[in-house]
């Protein structure tokens, strides 16, 4: 049983996922704009179109109402399928929750769906294939072992929120030709995102000769300082930077010069890859002046 199309539906749950596919294909394939949440728009059964979309389970009186759902790619090829509606006629919640996942492969405009779950489930759903059209996805598949086809709309544009804290920083050669003097720093850390305030996350209070930190040469330093900013698009993701700005002092003159080798030096590195607990580093300097920046950062997708 087919119930009667309408136009509008409520989503109730939206999945965001990153919406590119990062290193080469070995299939020789283009995942370009596939990876996402493509929203269940209508369902095809016997020359019929719409949603709610109701079926029977083949257990007498018990019939179930799809009412939305959303198809999840991710860009390591797995895939999840959740449809959500109601029930009725039968023992248990109204409300139901179908799910198929498995892995794809794309091949030009055809994706192919493997599933990983077998049969025995109440509320069944499955997809074999699809077809890409523009900002349409049209899949084959079941439910209940009834032939339907499924049509998706286009994946929400990918959202990020970011987290990084500080860790650590490393004197490698702290600028001193005296063996056993300390330098005197002053330092910066700075987060850019395009569309966001600048984010200056900890450092000695500016790059001046009235606020250093002593660093002993070939030592490693505590420091701390962390963000979290939300919302963050893709095109802001992939143009994240973190830099490192320092000067050392030399205060055996009045009033204290910074030293040639790190005058308002700067590092700025990219920020747009997850470094989770392994963190990263960004490094500054050479030679007779280096120092190493230690931190993490995490993306997490909405």
């Amino acid at each position: 049983m087919f119930s009667q199309p309408r136009r509008r539906f409520t989503r109730l749950f939206m999945i965001v996922v990153a919406a590119t596919a990062c290193g080469e294909d070995p299939t020789g394939t283009d995942h370009d704009g596939v990876e996402g949440s493509w929203t269940l728009a209508e369902i095809t059964f016997e020359g019929e179109t719409g949603l709610p979309f109701t079926s029977g389970f083949g257990y007498g009186s018990i019939t179930g109402t799809f009412e939305e759902g959303a198809l999840r790619l991710r860009s390591d090829r797995t895939y999840l399928f959740e449809a959500r509606g109601r029930q009725s006629g039968g023992p248990g919640p109204n409300e139901f929750s179908a799910v198929d996942e498995g892995s794809f492969t794309v091949s030009g405009t055809t994706i192919t769906f493997e599933s990983d779950l077998e049969g025995g489930d109440l509320y069944q759903v499955r997809l074999s294939d699809a077809v890409l059209d523009g900002n349409e996805m049209i899949a084959n598949g079941l439910i209940f072992g009834v032939d339907v086809a499924f049509s998706f709309a286009s994946p929400a544009p990918p959202v990020y929120d970011l987290q990084l804290a500080l860790r650590s920083m490393w004197v490698r050669s702290n600028c001193e030709d005296a063996v056993g003097n300390d330098g005197e720093w002053s330092w910066q850390v700075q987060v850019d995102l395009p569309g966001s305030p600048t984010e200056r996350l900890a450092g000695s209070g500016g790059l001046s000769p009235n606020a250093t930190e002593s660093w002993a040469d070939q030592t490693g330093y505590p420091v701390s300082g962390s963000l979290e900013i939300q919302g963050v698009s893709q095109a802001s993701r992939e143009n994240a930077t973190i830099t490192l700005r320092a000067t050392e002092w030399d205060f055996h003159v009045d009033p204290p010069i910074p030293d040639p080798d790190m005058d308002a030096r700067s590092q700025t590195d990219s920020l747009a890859e997850t470094r989770g607990v392994e963190g990263d580093t960004v490094e500054l300097g050479s030679g007779r002046c280096s120092i190493q920046l230690a931190y993490e950062s995490t993306w997490t997708e909405r």
